[in-house]
Formats: C-alpha cells, structure tokens, sequence
C-alpha cells in the first residue's frame, strides 16, 4: 500500500476540523433553537422572562424578541390597569350597567344593575329576558339591536320594591365588527324617589289649591249674600257672619302652618335646645286641650317613669310638637284619652303619644307626615285638620336630631314615638 501523501493527510485534517466545527455550530444553533422555543412556549403561557442566547449566534434575534417580550409585558400591565380602573368605576357606579352582545345575551353586569333588580345569581351567558326577569327591558335592548339607535324609556318594576327606573340603552361599536354594531349597552338609573317628589309636589300644589279655595269660596258666598239683602235678615246674617269668621280662621290657621313648616324647612326657624322639665312641657299641653277632651269625655293622663323627668331640647318647639299630637289623638279618638309617656326603654329615652282612636290603616302610615296627607279626607275636614300638624311635628322632631315613627292598629288606638337622641 502506497502511503498517503502529506498534502493528503493535510487536507484530510482541515475537513474533519471544518466537519468539527460545523457539527459544534449547529449544536449550538439547535440549543439556540430550543431555547427560543421554550421561551416562546412560555410567552404563550403569560411567562414573559428574558431570553439570553450567546452573541454569536444572533445577539440581535435575542434583542428583539426580548424587546418584544418587555413591550408587551408593558402593553399587558397598562391594560390590566385600565382594566382594574374601570372594574371599579361599574363596581362603584349607583347606576345598574348591562352590556349584551347582539344576540341580547349578557356579557358584563355591574353589582348596582343585581342590587337593583334583586338578582342573587350569575347572569353573564344568559338571555336579557331571562337574566332581568323584567320585559320591558328586553324590549328596550331588542329595539336598540334591530334600529341601531339610543332608545330611553322610563320603565316601572312593581315587585319586591315597586321601582321606577330611567333606562337608556345605546348601541356599541367595536374596531372588530366593521358594519353594524357588537353589541348594547344599558344603564338604569334609580328614579323612584323623584317620582315620589314629584307626585308629592302635585299633590301639594293640589292640595294647598283645594284648602285655600273652600274657605274662600264661601266667604265670598255669604258675604255676597249679606250684600245683596241678608243684612236684614237679622237671625240668619249673624250666622252667616259667624260661617265667615269660622272659615277666616281656617284660613288664617292654614296659612300659619304653611309659613311655620316653610321656615322649618328652610332651616329658618333655629333650635334652642335647653335643660327642660317634661312634666312642665306635660302641663302646658295639657291646660290648652283640657276643654277640647272635656267635650268630648275624652281623659288626658301621662305617665313619667323617669324622675326628674328633664331632657335637653327646645322648649317652645317641644310644646309644639306634643300639641299637634295630642290634638290629633283627641280629634281622632271618640271613647277612651290619650296619654303622653316619657321613660326609658332599651336603655333609650322614649317619648309616646298614645290614643285609644280609630288607628291608621297599615298602607297609610308610611305617608304620614307629608304635607296636606290625611287618611280620611272629609273626616279631617270636618274636624277642621290642615294635614300640615304630622309635617310640623315630624320636621321639628328632625330638626332635634330625634328620630320618630308612628305605629298603629285600626280600631286599636296609635301611639307615635319620639326617640330622644
């Protein structure tokens, strides 16, 4: 056998050397491989940690996909914070937030929309009409889906809590739907208490209108009638005069009301609160009625458990308040009294005016205290009621920062409670 030449032998090494270094290369790149791998794997996964490869097998590869890592790490946090932002504006929100897609099914509810229509399950998924059990809003979302347009509708829910609410639907654009809309939003904001105002307001206006215009109506009438000839009539005339004189007081009586719950309100008449004696206050009250009950065999009693019985409070604005109830309970009482107790009860101090009347009907009572409101209507007339006694007594209550309520039984007597704060 001939030997190798050592060109041969030279070359020979140079190849095996370059083979060498190749296979080296690419074991590298193959580990480089792997390694972009995992991390895009773990990219995938939300894992954005940092790529490193070696520098010569491409630092810049390696840069920029750690740069990309760290942009989208940045992109991800600003949107996750956007995000918290506006989870706490609707968990805020008094107003009830319903998104839906176009298919009316609900794909975000804020808390205030399930504390308002008293829903305790998840709602997201299902329909409108069966997450809100409520038709009138299903209606309003549909016709924001079939028009494309805003539609607003006051809407009124009678159960459990007899709810009137201001629902706004408007249609929502997404940069992902290019023609037509993705979906609608609904707000509901809670209106029932300005729509109880407002009926207040009317009934005021109603009322005040009625009870100035009656005693009006017939001054005018029968001093028209003492113009035209029933001055001579002597007999009758003095009864004519006397109707007129009783409605002038009547009339006089409810506009002292108006203008003392006016200044009440206004905050124009101030509290002086001071050491007063309770049985003193008692007397007062009950020296004014005393004739009032006599007429009617009706008994005044009180009962002061607590001794000396001094509380601190205004004392005119106390004789006030025991005035009106007590005149009440004897206008509204035919057999029996009324009596005012004062004593401790759950270690508070209480103040009761209790009647043995003809109570209030359950559905009546939460009412009592609005102006002009009275149970019956021709009954409070003819016993001469403004329907502005309860109003005074329960704006002069508040204004002690004392807290009332009135709880009655039909038939049974009422007996209002003053807590003394």
């Amino acid at each position: 056998m001939k030997e190798l030449s050592p060109l041969f032998i030279v070359i020979a090494l140079i190849l095996l050397l370059v083979i060498a270094i190749l296979y080296l290369r690419i074991r590298r790149f193959n580990l480089a491989m792997d390694k972009i791998v995992t991390f895009a794997n773990s990219f995938l996964s939300g894992d954005f940690k940092r790529l490193s490869l070696p520098e010569d097998i491409n630092g810049r590869v390696s840069s920029a996909l750690n740069a990309m890592a760290s942009d989208i790490t940045n992109r991800i946090s600003e949107t996750a914070e956007e995000r918290g932002k506006i989870d706490a504006v609707l968990k805020c929100m008094t107003d009830g937030i319903l998104i839906t897609d176009t298919k009316a099914r609900v794909i975000l509810a804020n808390p205030a929309i399930k504390t308002l229509l008293n829903i305790k399950t998840d709602i997201i998924g299902e329909s409108v009409i069966v997450a809100t059990r409520v038709t009138d809003i299903h209606n309003i979302v549909m016709k924001v889906i079939e028009t494309e347009d805003v539609v607003s509708e006051e809407i009124d829910i009678p159960l459990p809590n007899e709810l009137c609410l201001m629902a706004t639907a408007v249609p929502l654009h997404s940069y992902e739907v290019k023609e037509g809309i993705s979906g609608v939003v609904l707000s509901l904001h809670d209106i029932t208490r300005l729509k109880r105002l407002e009926t207040i307001r009317k009934d005021f206006i109603a009322n005040v209108s009625h009870e100035l215009k009656t005693p009006i109506t017939a001054i005018r009438g029968f001093a028209e009638t003492l113009l035209i000839g029933a001055l001579e009539d002597r007999e009758n005339a003095m009864k004519f005069l006397k109707t007129i004189k009783s409605h002038s007081e009547r009339l006089n009586s409810l506009i002292d009301d108006l203008l003392t719950l006016s200044k009440i309100e206004l905050e124009v008449t101030r509290i002086e609160k001071k050491t007063v004696d309770m049985n003193e206050v008692i007397d007062v009250v009950f020296t004014t009625l005393a004739d009032k009950a006599a007429s009617k065999g009706l008994y005044l009693r009180r009962s002061v458990i607590q001794e000396p019985a001094m509380i601190s409070a205004d004392r005119d604005k106390l004789i006030q308040i025991l005035l009106n109830l007590v005149d009440n309970g004897i206008k509204f009482t035919e057999t029996g009294g009324v009596t005012v107790v004062m004593g401790k009860r759950d270690d508070k101090l209480m103040l009761f005016v209790e009647d043995t009347g003809v109570g209030i009907p359950k559905n009546h009572i939460e009412r009592l205290g609005e102006r002009f409101y009275r149970v019956d209507r021709a009954r409070s007339r003819e016993l001469g009621g403004t329907g502005l006694g309860l109003a005074i007594v329960k704006h002069l209550v508040k204004a002690h920062g004392w807290n009332m309520s009135i709880e009655s039984i039909l038939g049974s007597g009422t007996t209002v409670k003053i807590l003394i704060l």
